[in-house]
């Protein structure tokens, strides 16, 4: 789990990103989403997101014979077969590692994942988080010691054919892997090739792959040879990153939050391109998971409530100081039920029943667009809840919901006041009014963004990065040639625009196509203009910064 310190109003706290979601592949190279905890049916449930659909619909949703999970304990694999596999760590009866399994068809006919057809000790004592865990075609489980006693990472096989009971080996196998980077996330190959991608802290400043040969050659051992040692096209990253592996050997990036599509995205990067470009890169149906909850350091306020970034209210009690303190309350209050998507943190200290205090979620919200809208004479800003609504905020800052807005991860409004909207699908749609229903456009392409130049054409962040232009609502998209990949972007009063490119960048271009000058400038997940040219931005550590001009300097909101 990860532990990040930050302040709020000038008080230490820290936030702690639950993992509440696991991601694997099946056969069909469909994205399994299993939902441990947080879940309606109060069982863990799969969540499939197909492959033939580039992940924008679902082609399963059950929930499975294992109740919810409250703590990291449980980790989850998916078997050639789309079994469930089950790995229980610690806090066993038997004081050792266990495996459950829950079939995806069961032989007598139950419901998927309804039933459980097997329940074994393993050969495993209790671990920790030092371990990853990673199923093999033949079911064997590969058990990955990130702390091995060796000073290497090491690993060992539990056997299907022992029911698990037993090693392939009695001792350890050990990697070249020094066991002093913890940015390690492992993956089997479809022959059983171990592949390493180092996250962080790389001589490449890119996540590199690391691939380990499981056939002995050229007088090494197995595992012990490399296959690919190797930058990436992906730069560094943090924990909100999965990696997952098909029967190509094509890696697939799973970017659970801080996404620029405000939903779970799919990377794909290519074994033919030696891992250098992505097939795929796209938003799913799957809103951002794993979301963050705050806890407080020690020694502050004793007691404290508020709305979580899921939009659930919690509190933490008297001299409790950890996550066993946090818990769902009430329902959320509507006013400040926002989701954070991109990054924008404010928050309100107001006091709650004399001693307590309560931190708000003020303006929580995926995507801010500056533009003037006039709803009853007033000026009003609009933005995207957690559920991927529209909000409106009026002068005095009170956000409502507007009702039957839909499902939008982007949204701006044109120079006639319509409100153009791109749906969960990365389709473009229109609103006449803030109160009128969504109106499809049939020739929309697939977009992550969309902004307005100054003479009044649209301008589009693809879901291939790139930028694409469209004159009016009824005419065709155009590529921009050599525009760059950006997860960003924004027109300024005098038409430059503004674009953060997919390593946080900022950078300016005179027009679509114009080449781009990258500014200096803090890394940012998102920018944006405000009707007096004052621009937005969002840092990666989420704060809302702005800037009066170019050449300005950030200031913190």
């Amino acid at each position: 789990m990860n532990i990040i310190k930050t302040t709020i109003d000038g008080k230490p706290v820290e936030y702690q990103a639950n993992n509440t979601w696991q991601f694997q592949l099946n056969q069909d190279s469909d994205l399994v989403g299993i939902f441990t905890h947080g879940t309606e049916s109060k069982k863990v449930e799969i969540h499939i997101l197909s492959a033939s659909s580039n992940y924008k619909d679902f082609s399963l949703n059950v929930p499975t014979a294992f109740d919810e999970v409250t703590n990291g304990s449980k980790r989850f694999l998916i078997a050639e077969n789309d079994d469930l596999v089950g790995i229980w760590t610690s806090g066993t009866a038997s004081n050792k590692t266990e495996v459950h399994i829950s079939p995806a068809v069961p032989d007598n006919g139950a419901a998927q994942y309804s039933t459980i057809g097997l329940n074994v000790v393993t050969a495993l004592g209790e671990v920790g988080d030092e371990y990853q865990f990673l199923i093999s075609k033949n079911r064997d489980i590969y058990c990955i010691n990130l702390s091995g006693a060796s000073g290497k990472i090491e690993f060992q096989c539990l056997t299907a054919a022992s029911n698990y009971a037993d090693f392939s080996s009695p001792n350890p196998t050990l990697t070249p892997f020094p066991n002093t980077n913890s940015n390690w996330s492992f993956m089997l190959s479809h022959d059983n090739n171990l592949i390493g991608m180092l996250k962080a802290n790389t001589a490449s400043n890119t996540t590199e792959i690391h691939s380990l040969n499981h056939v002995a050659s050229g007088g090494f051992p197995a595992y012990q040879s490399y296959i690919i040692q190797s930058k990436t096209v992906l730069a560094e990253v943090g924990g909100n990153f999965t990696f997952l592996v098909d029967d190509n050997n094509d890696i697939y990036v799973i970017k659970e939050n801080n996404t620029g599509t405000s939903t779970t995205e799919v990377h794909i990067m290519t074994e033919s391109s030696q891992y250098q470009s992505w097939s795929l890169q796209t938003g799913t149906i799957l809103q951002e998971v794993n979301d963050q909850k705050f806890s407080l350091t020690e020694g502050e306020i004793a007691l404290y409530s508020g709305i979580d970034q899921t939009g659930r209210s919690w509190k933490i009690d008297t001299n409790l100081n950890d996550l066993s303190a946090l818990s769902s309350l009430v329902n959320p209050i509507s006013s400040f039920d926002l989701g954070l998507k991109t990054g924008l943190s404010l928050y309100n200290e107001k006091a709650y029943d004399g001693t307590e205090h309560t931190y708000n979620v003020k303006a929580n919200i995926t995507s801010v667009i500056f533009d003037s809208l006039k709803v009853h004479n007033e000026q009003l800003l609009l933005g995207i809840g957690l559920h991927n609504e529209l909000w409106t905020c009026d002068s005095d800052g009170t956000w409502t919901q507007v009702p039957n807005s839909g499902s939008v991860i982007d949204v701006t409004v044109m120079h006639d006041g319509t409100i153009l909207g791109i749906g969960i699908k990365n389709k473009l749609h229109t609103r006449a009014t803030i109160n009128s229903p969504w109106v499809a456009l049939t020739n929309s392409i697939s977009l992550l963004g969309i902004a307005i130049m100054s003479d009044g054409s649209l301008l589009g962040v693809g879901t291939d990065n790139l930028l694409h232009t469209c004159k009016n609502l009824s005419s065709d998209w155009v590529k921009v040639d050599n525009s760059g990949t950006v997860i960003s972007v924004a027109v300024m009063n005098d038409g430059t625009l503004l674009g953060v490119d997919t390593s946080h960048n900022l950078f300016k271009s005179p027009s679509p196509g114009g080449g781009w000058a990258q500014i200096v400038s803090q890394p940012l997940l998102g920018i944006s203009v405000l009707l007096d040219g004052t621009i937005l931005g969002i840092d990666i550590n989420n704060r809302l910064m702005t800037r009066a001009t170019l050449d300005g300097v950030w200031a913190a909101i």
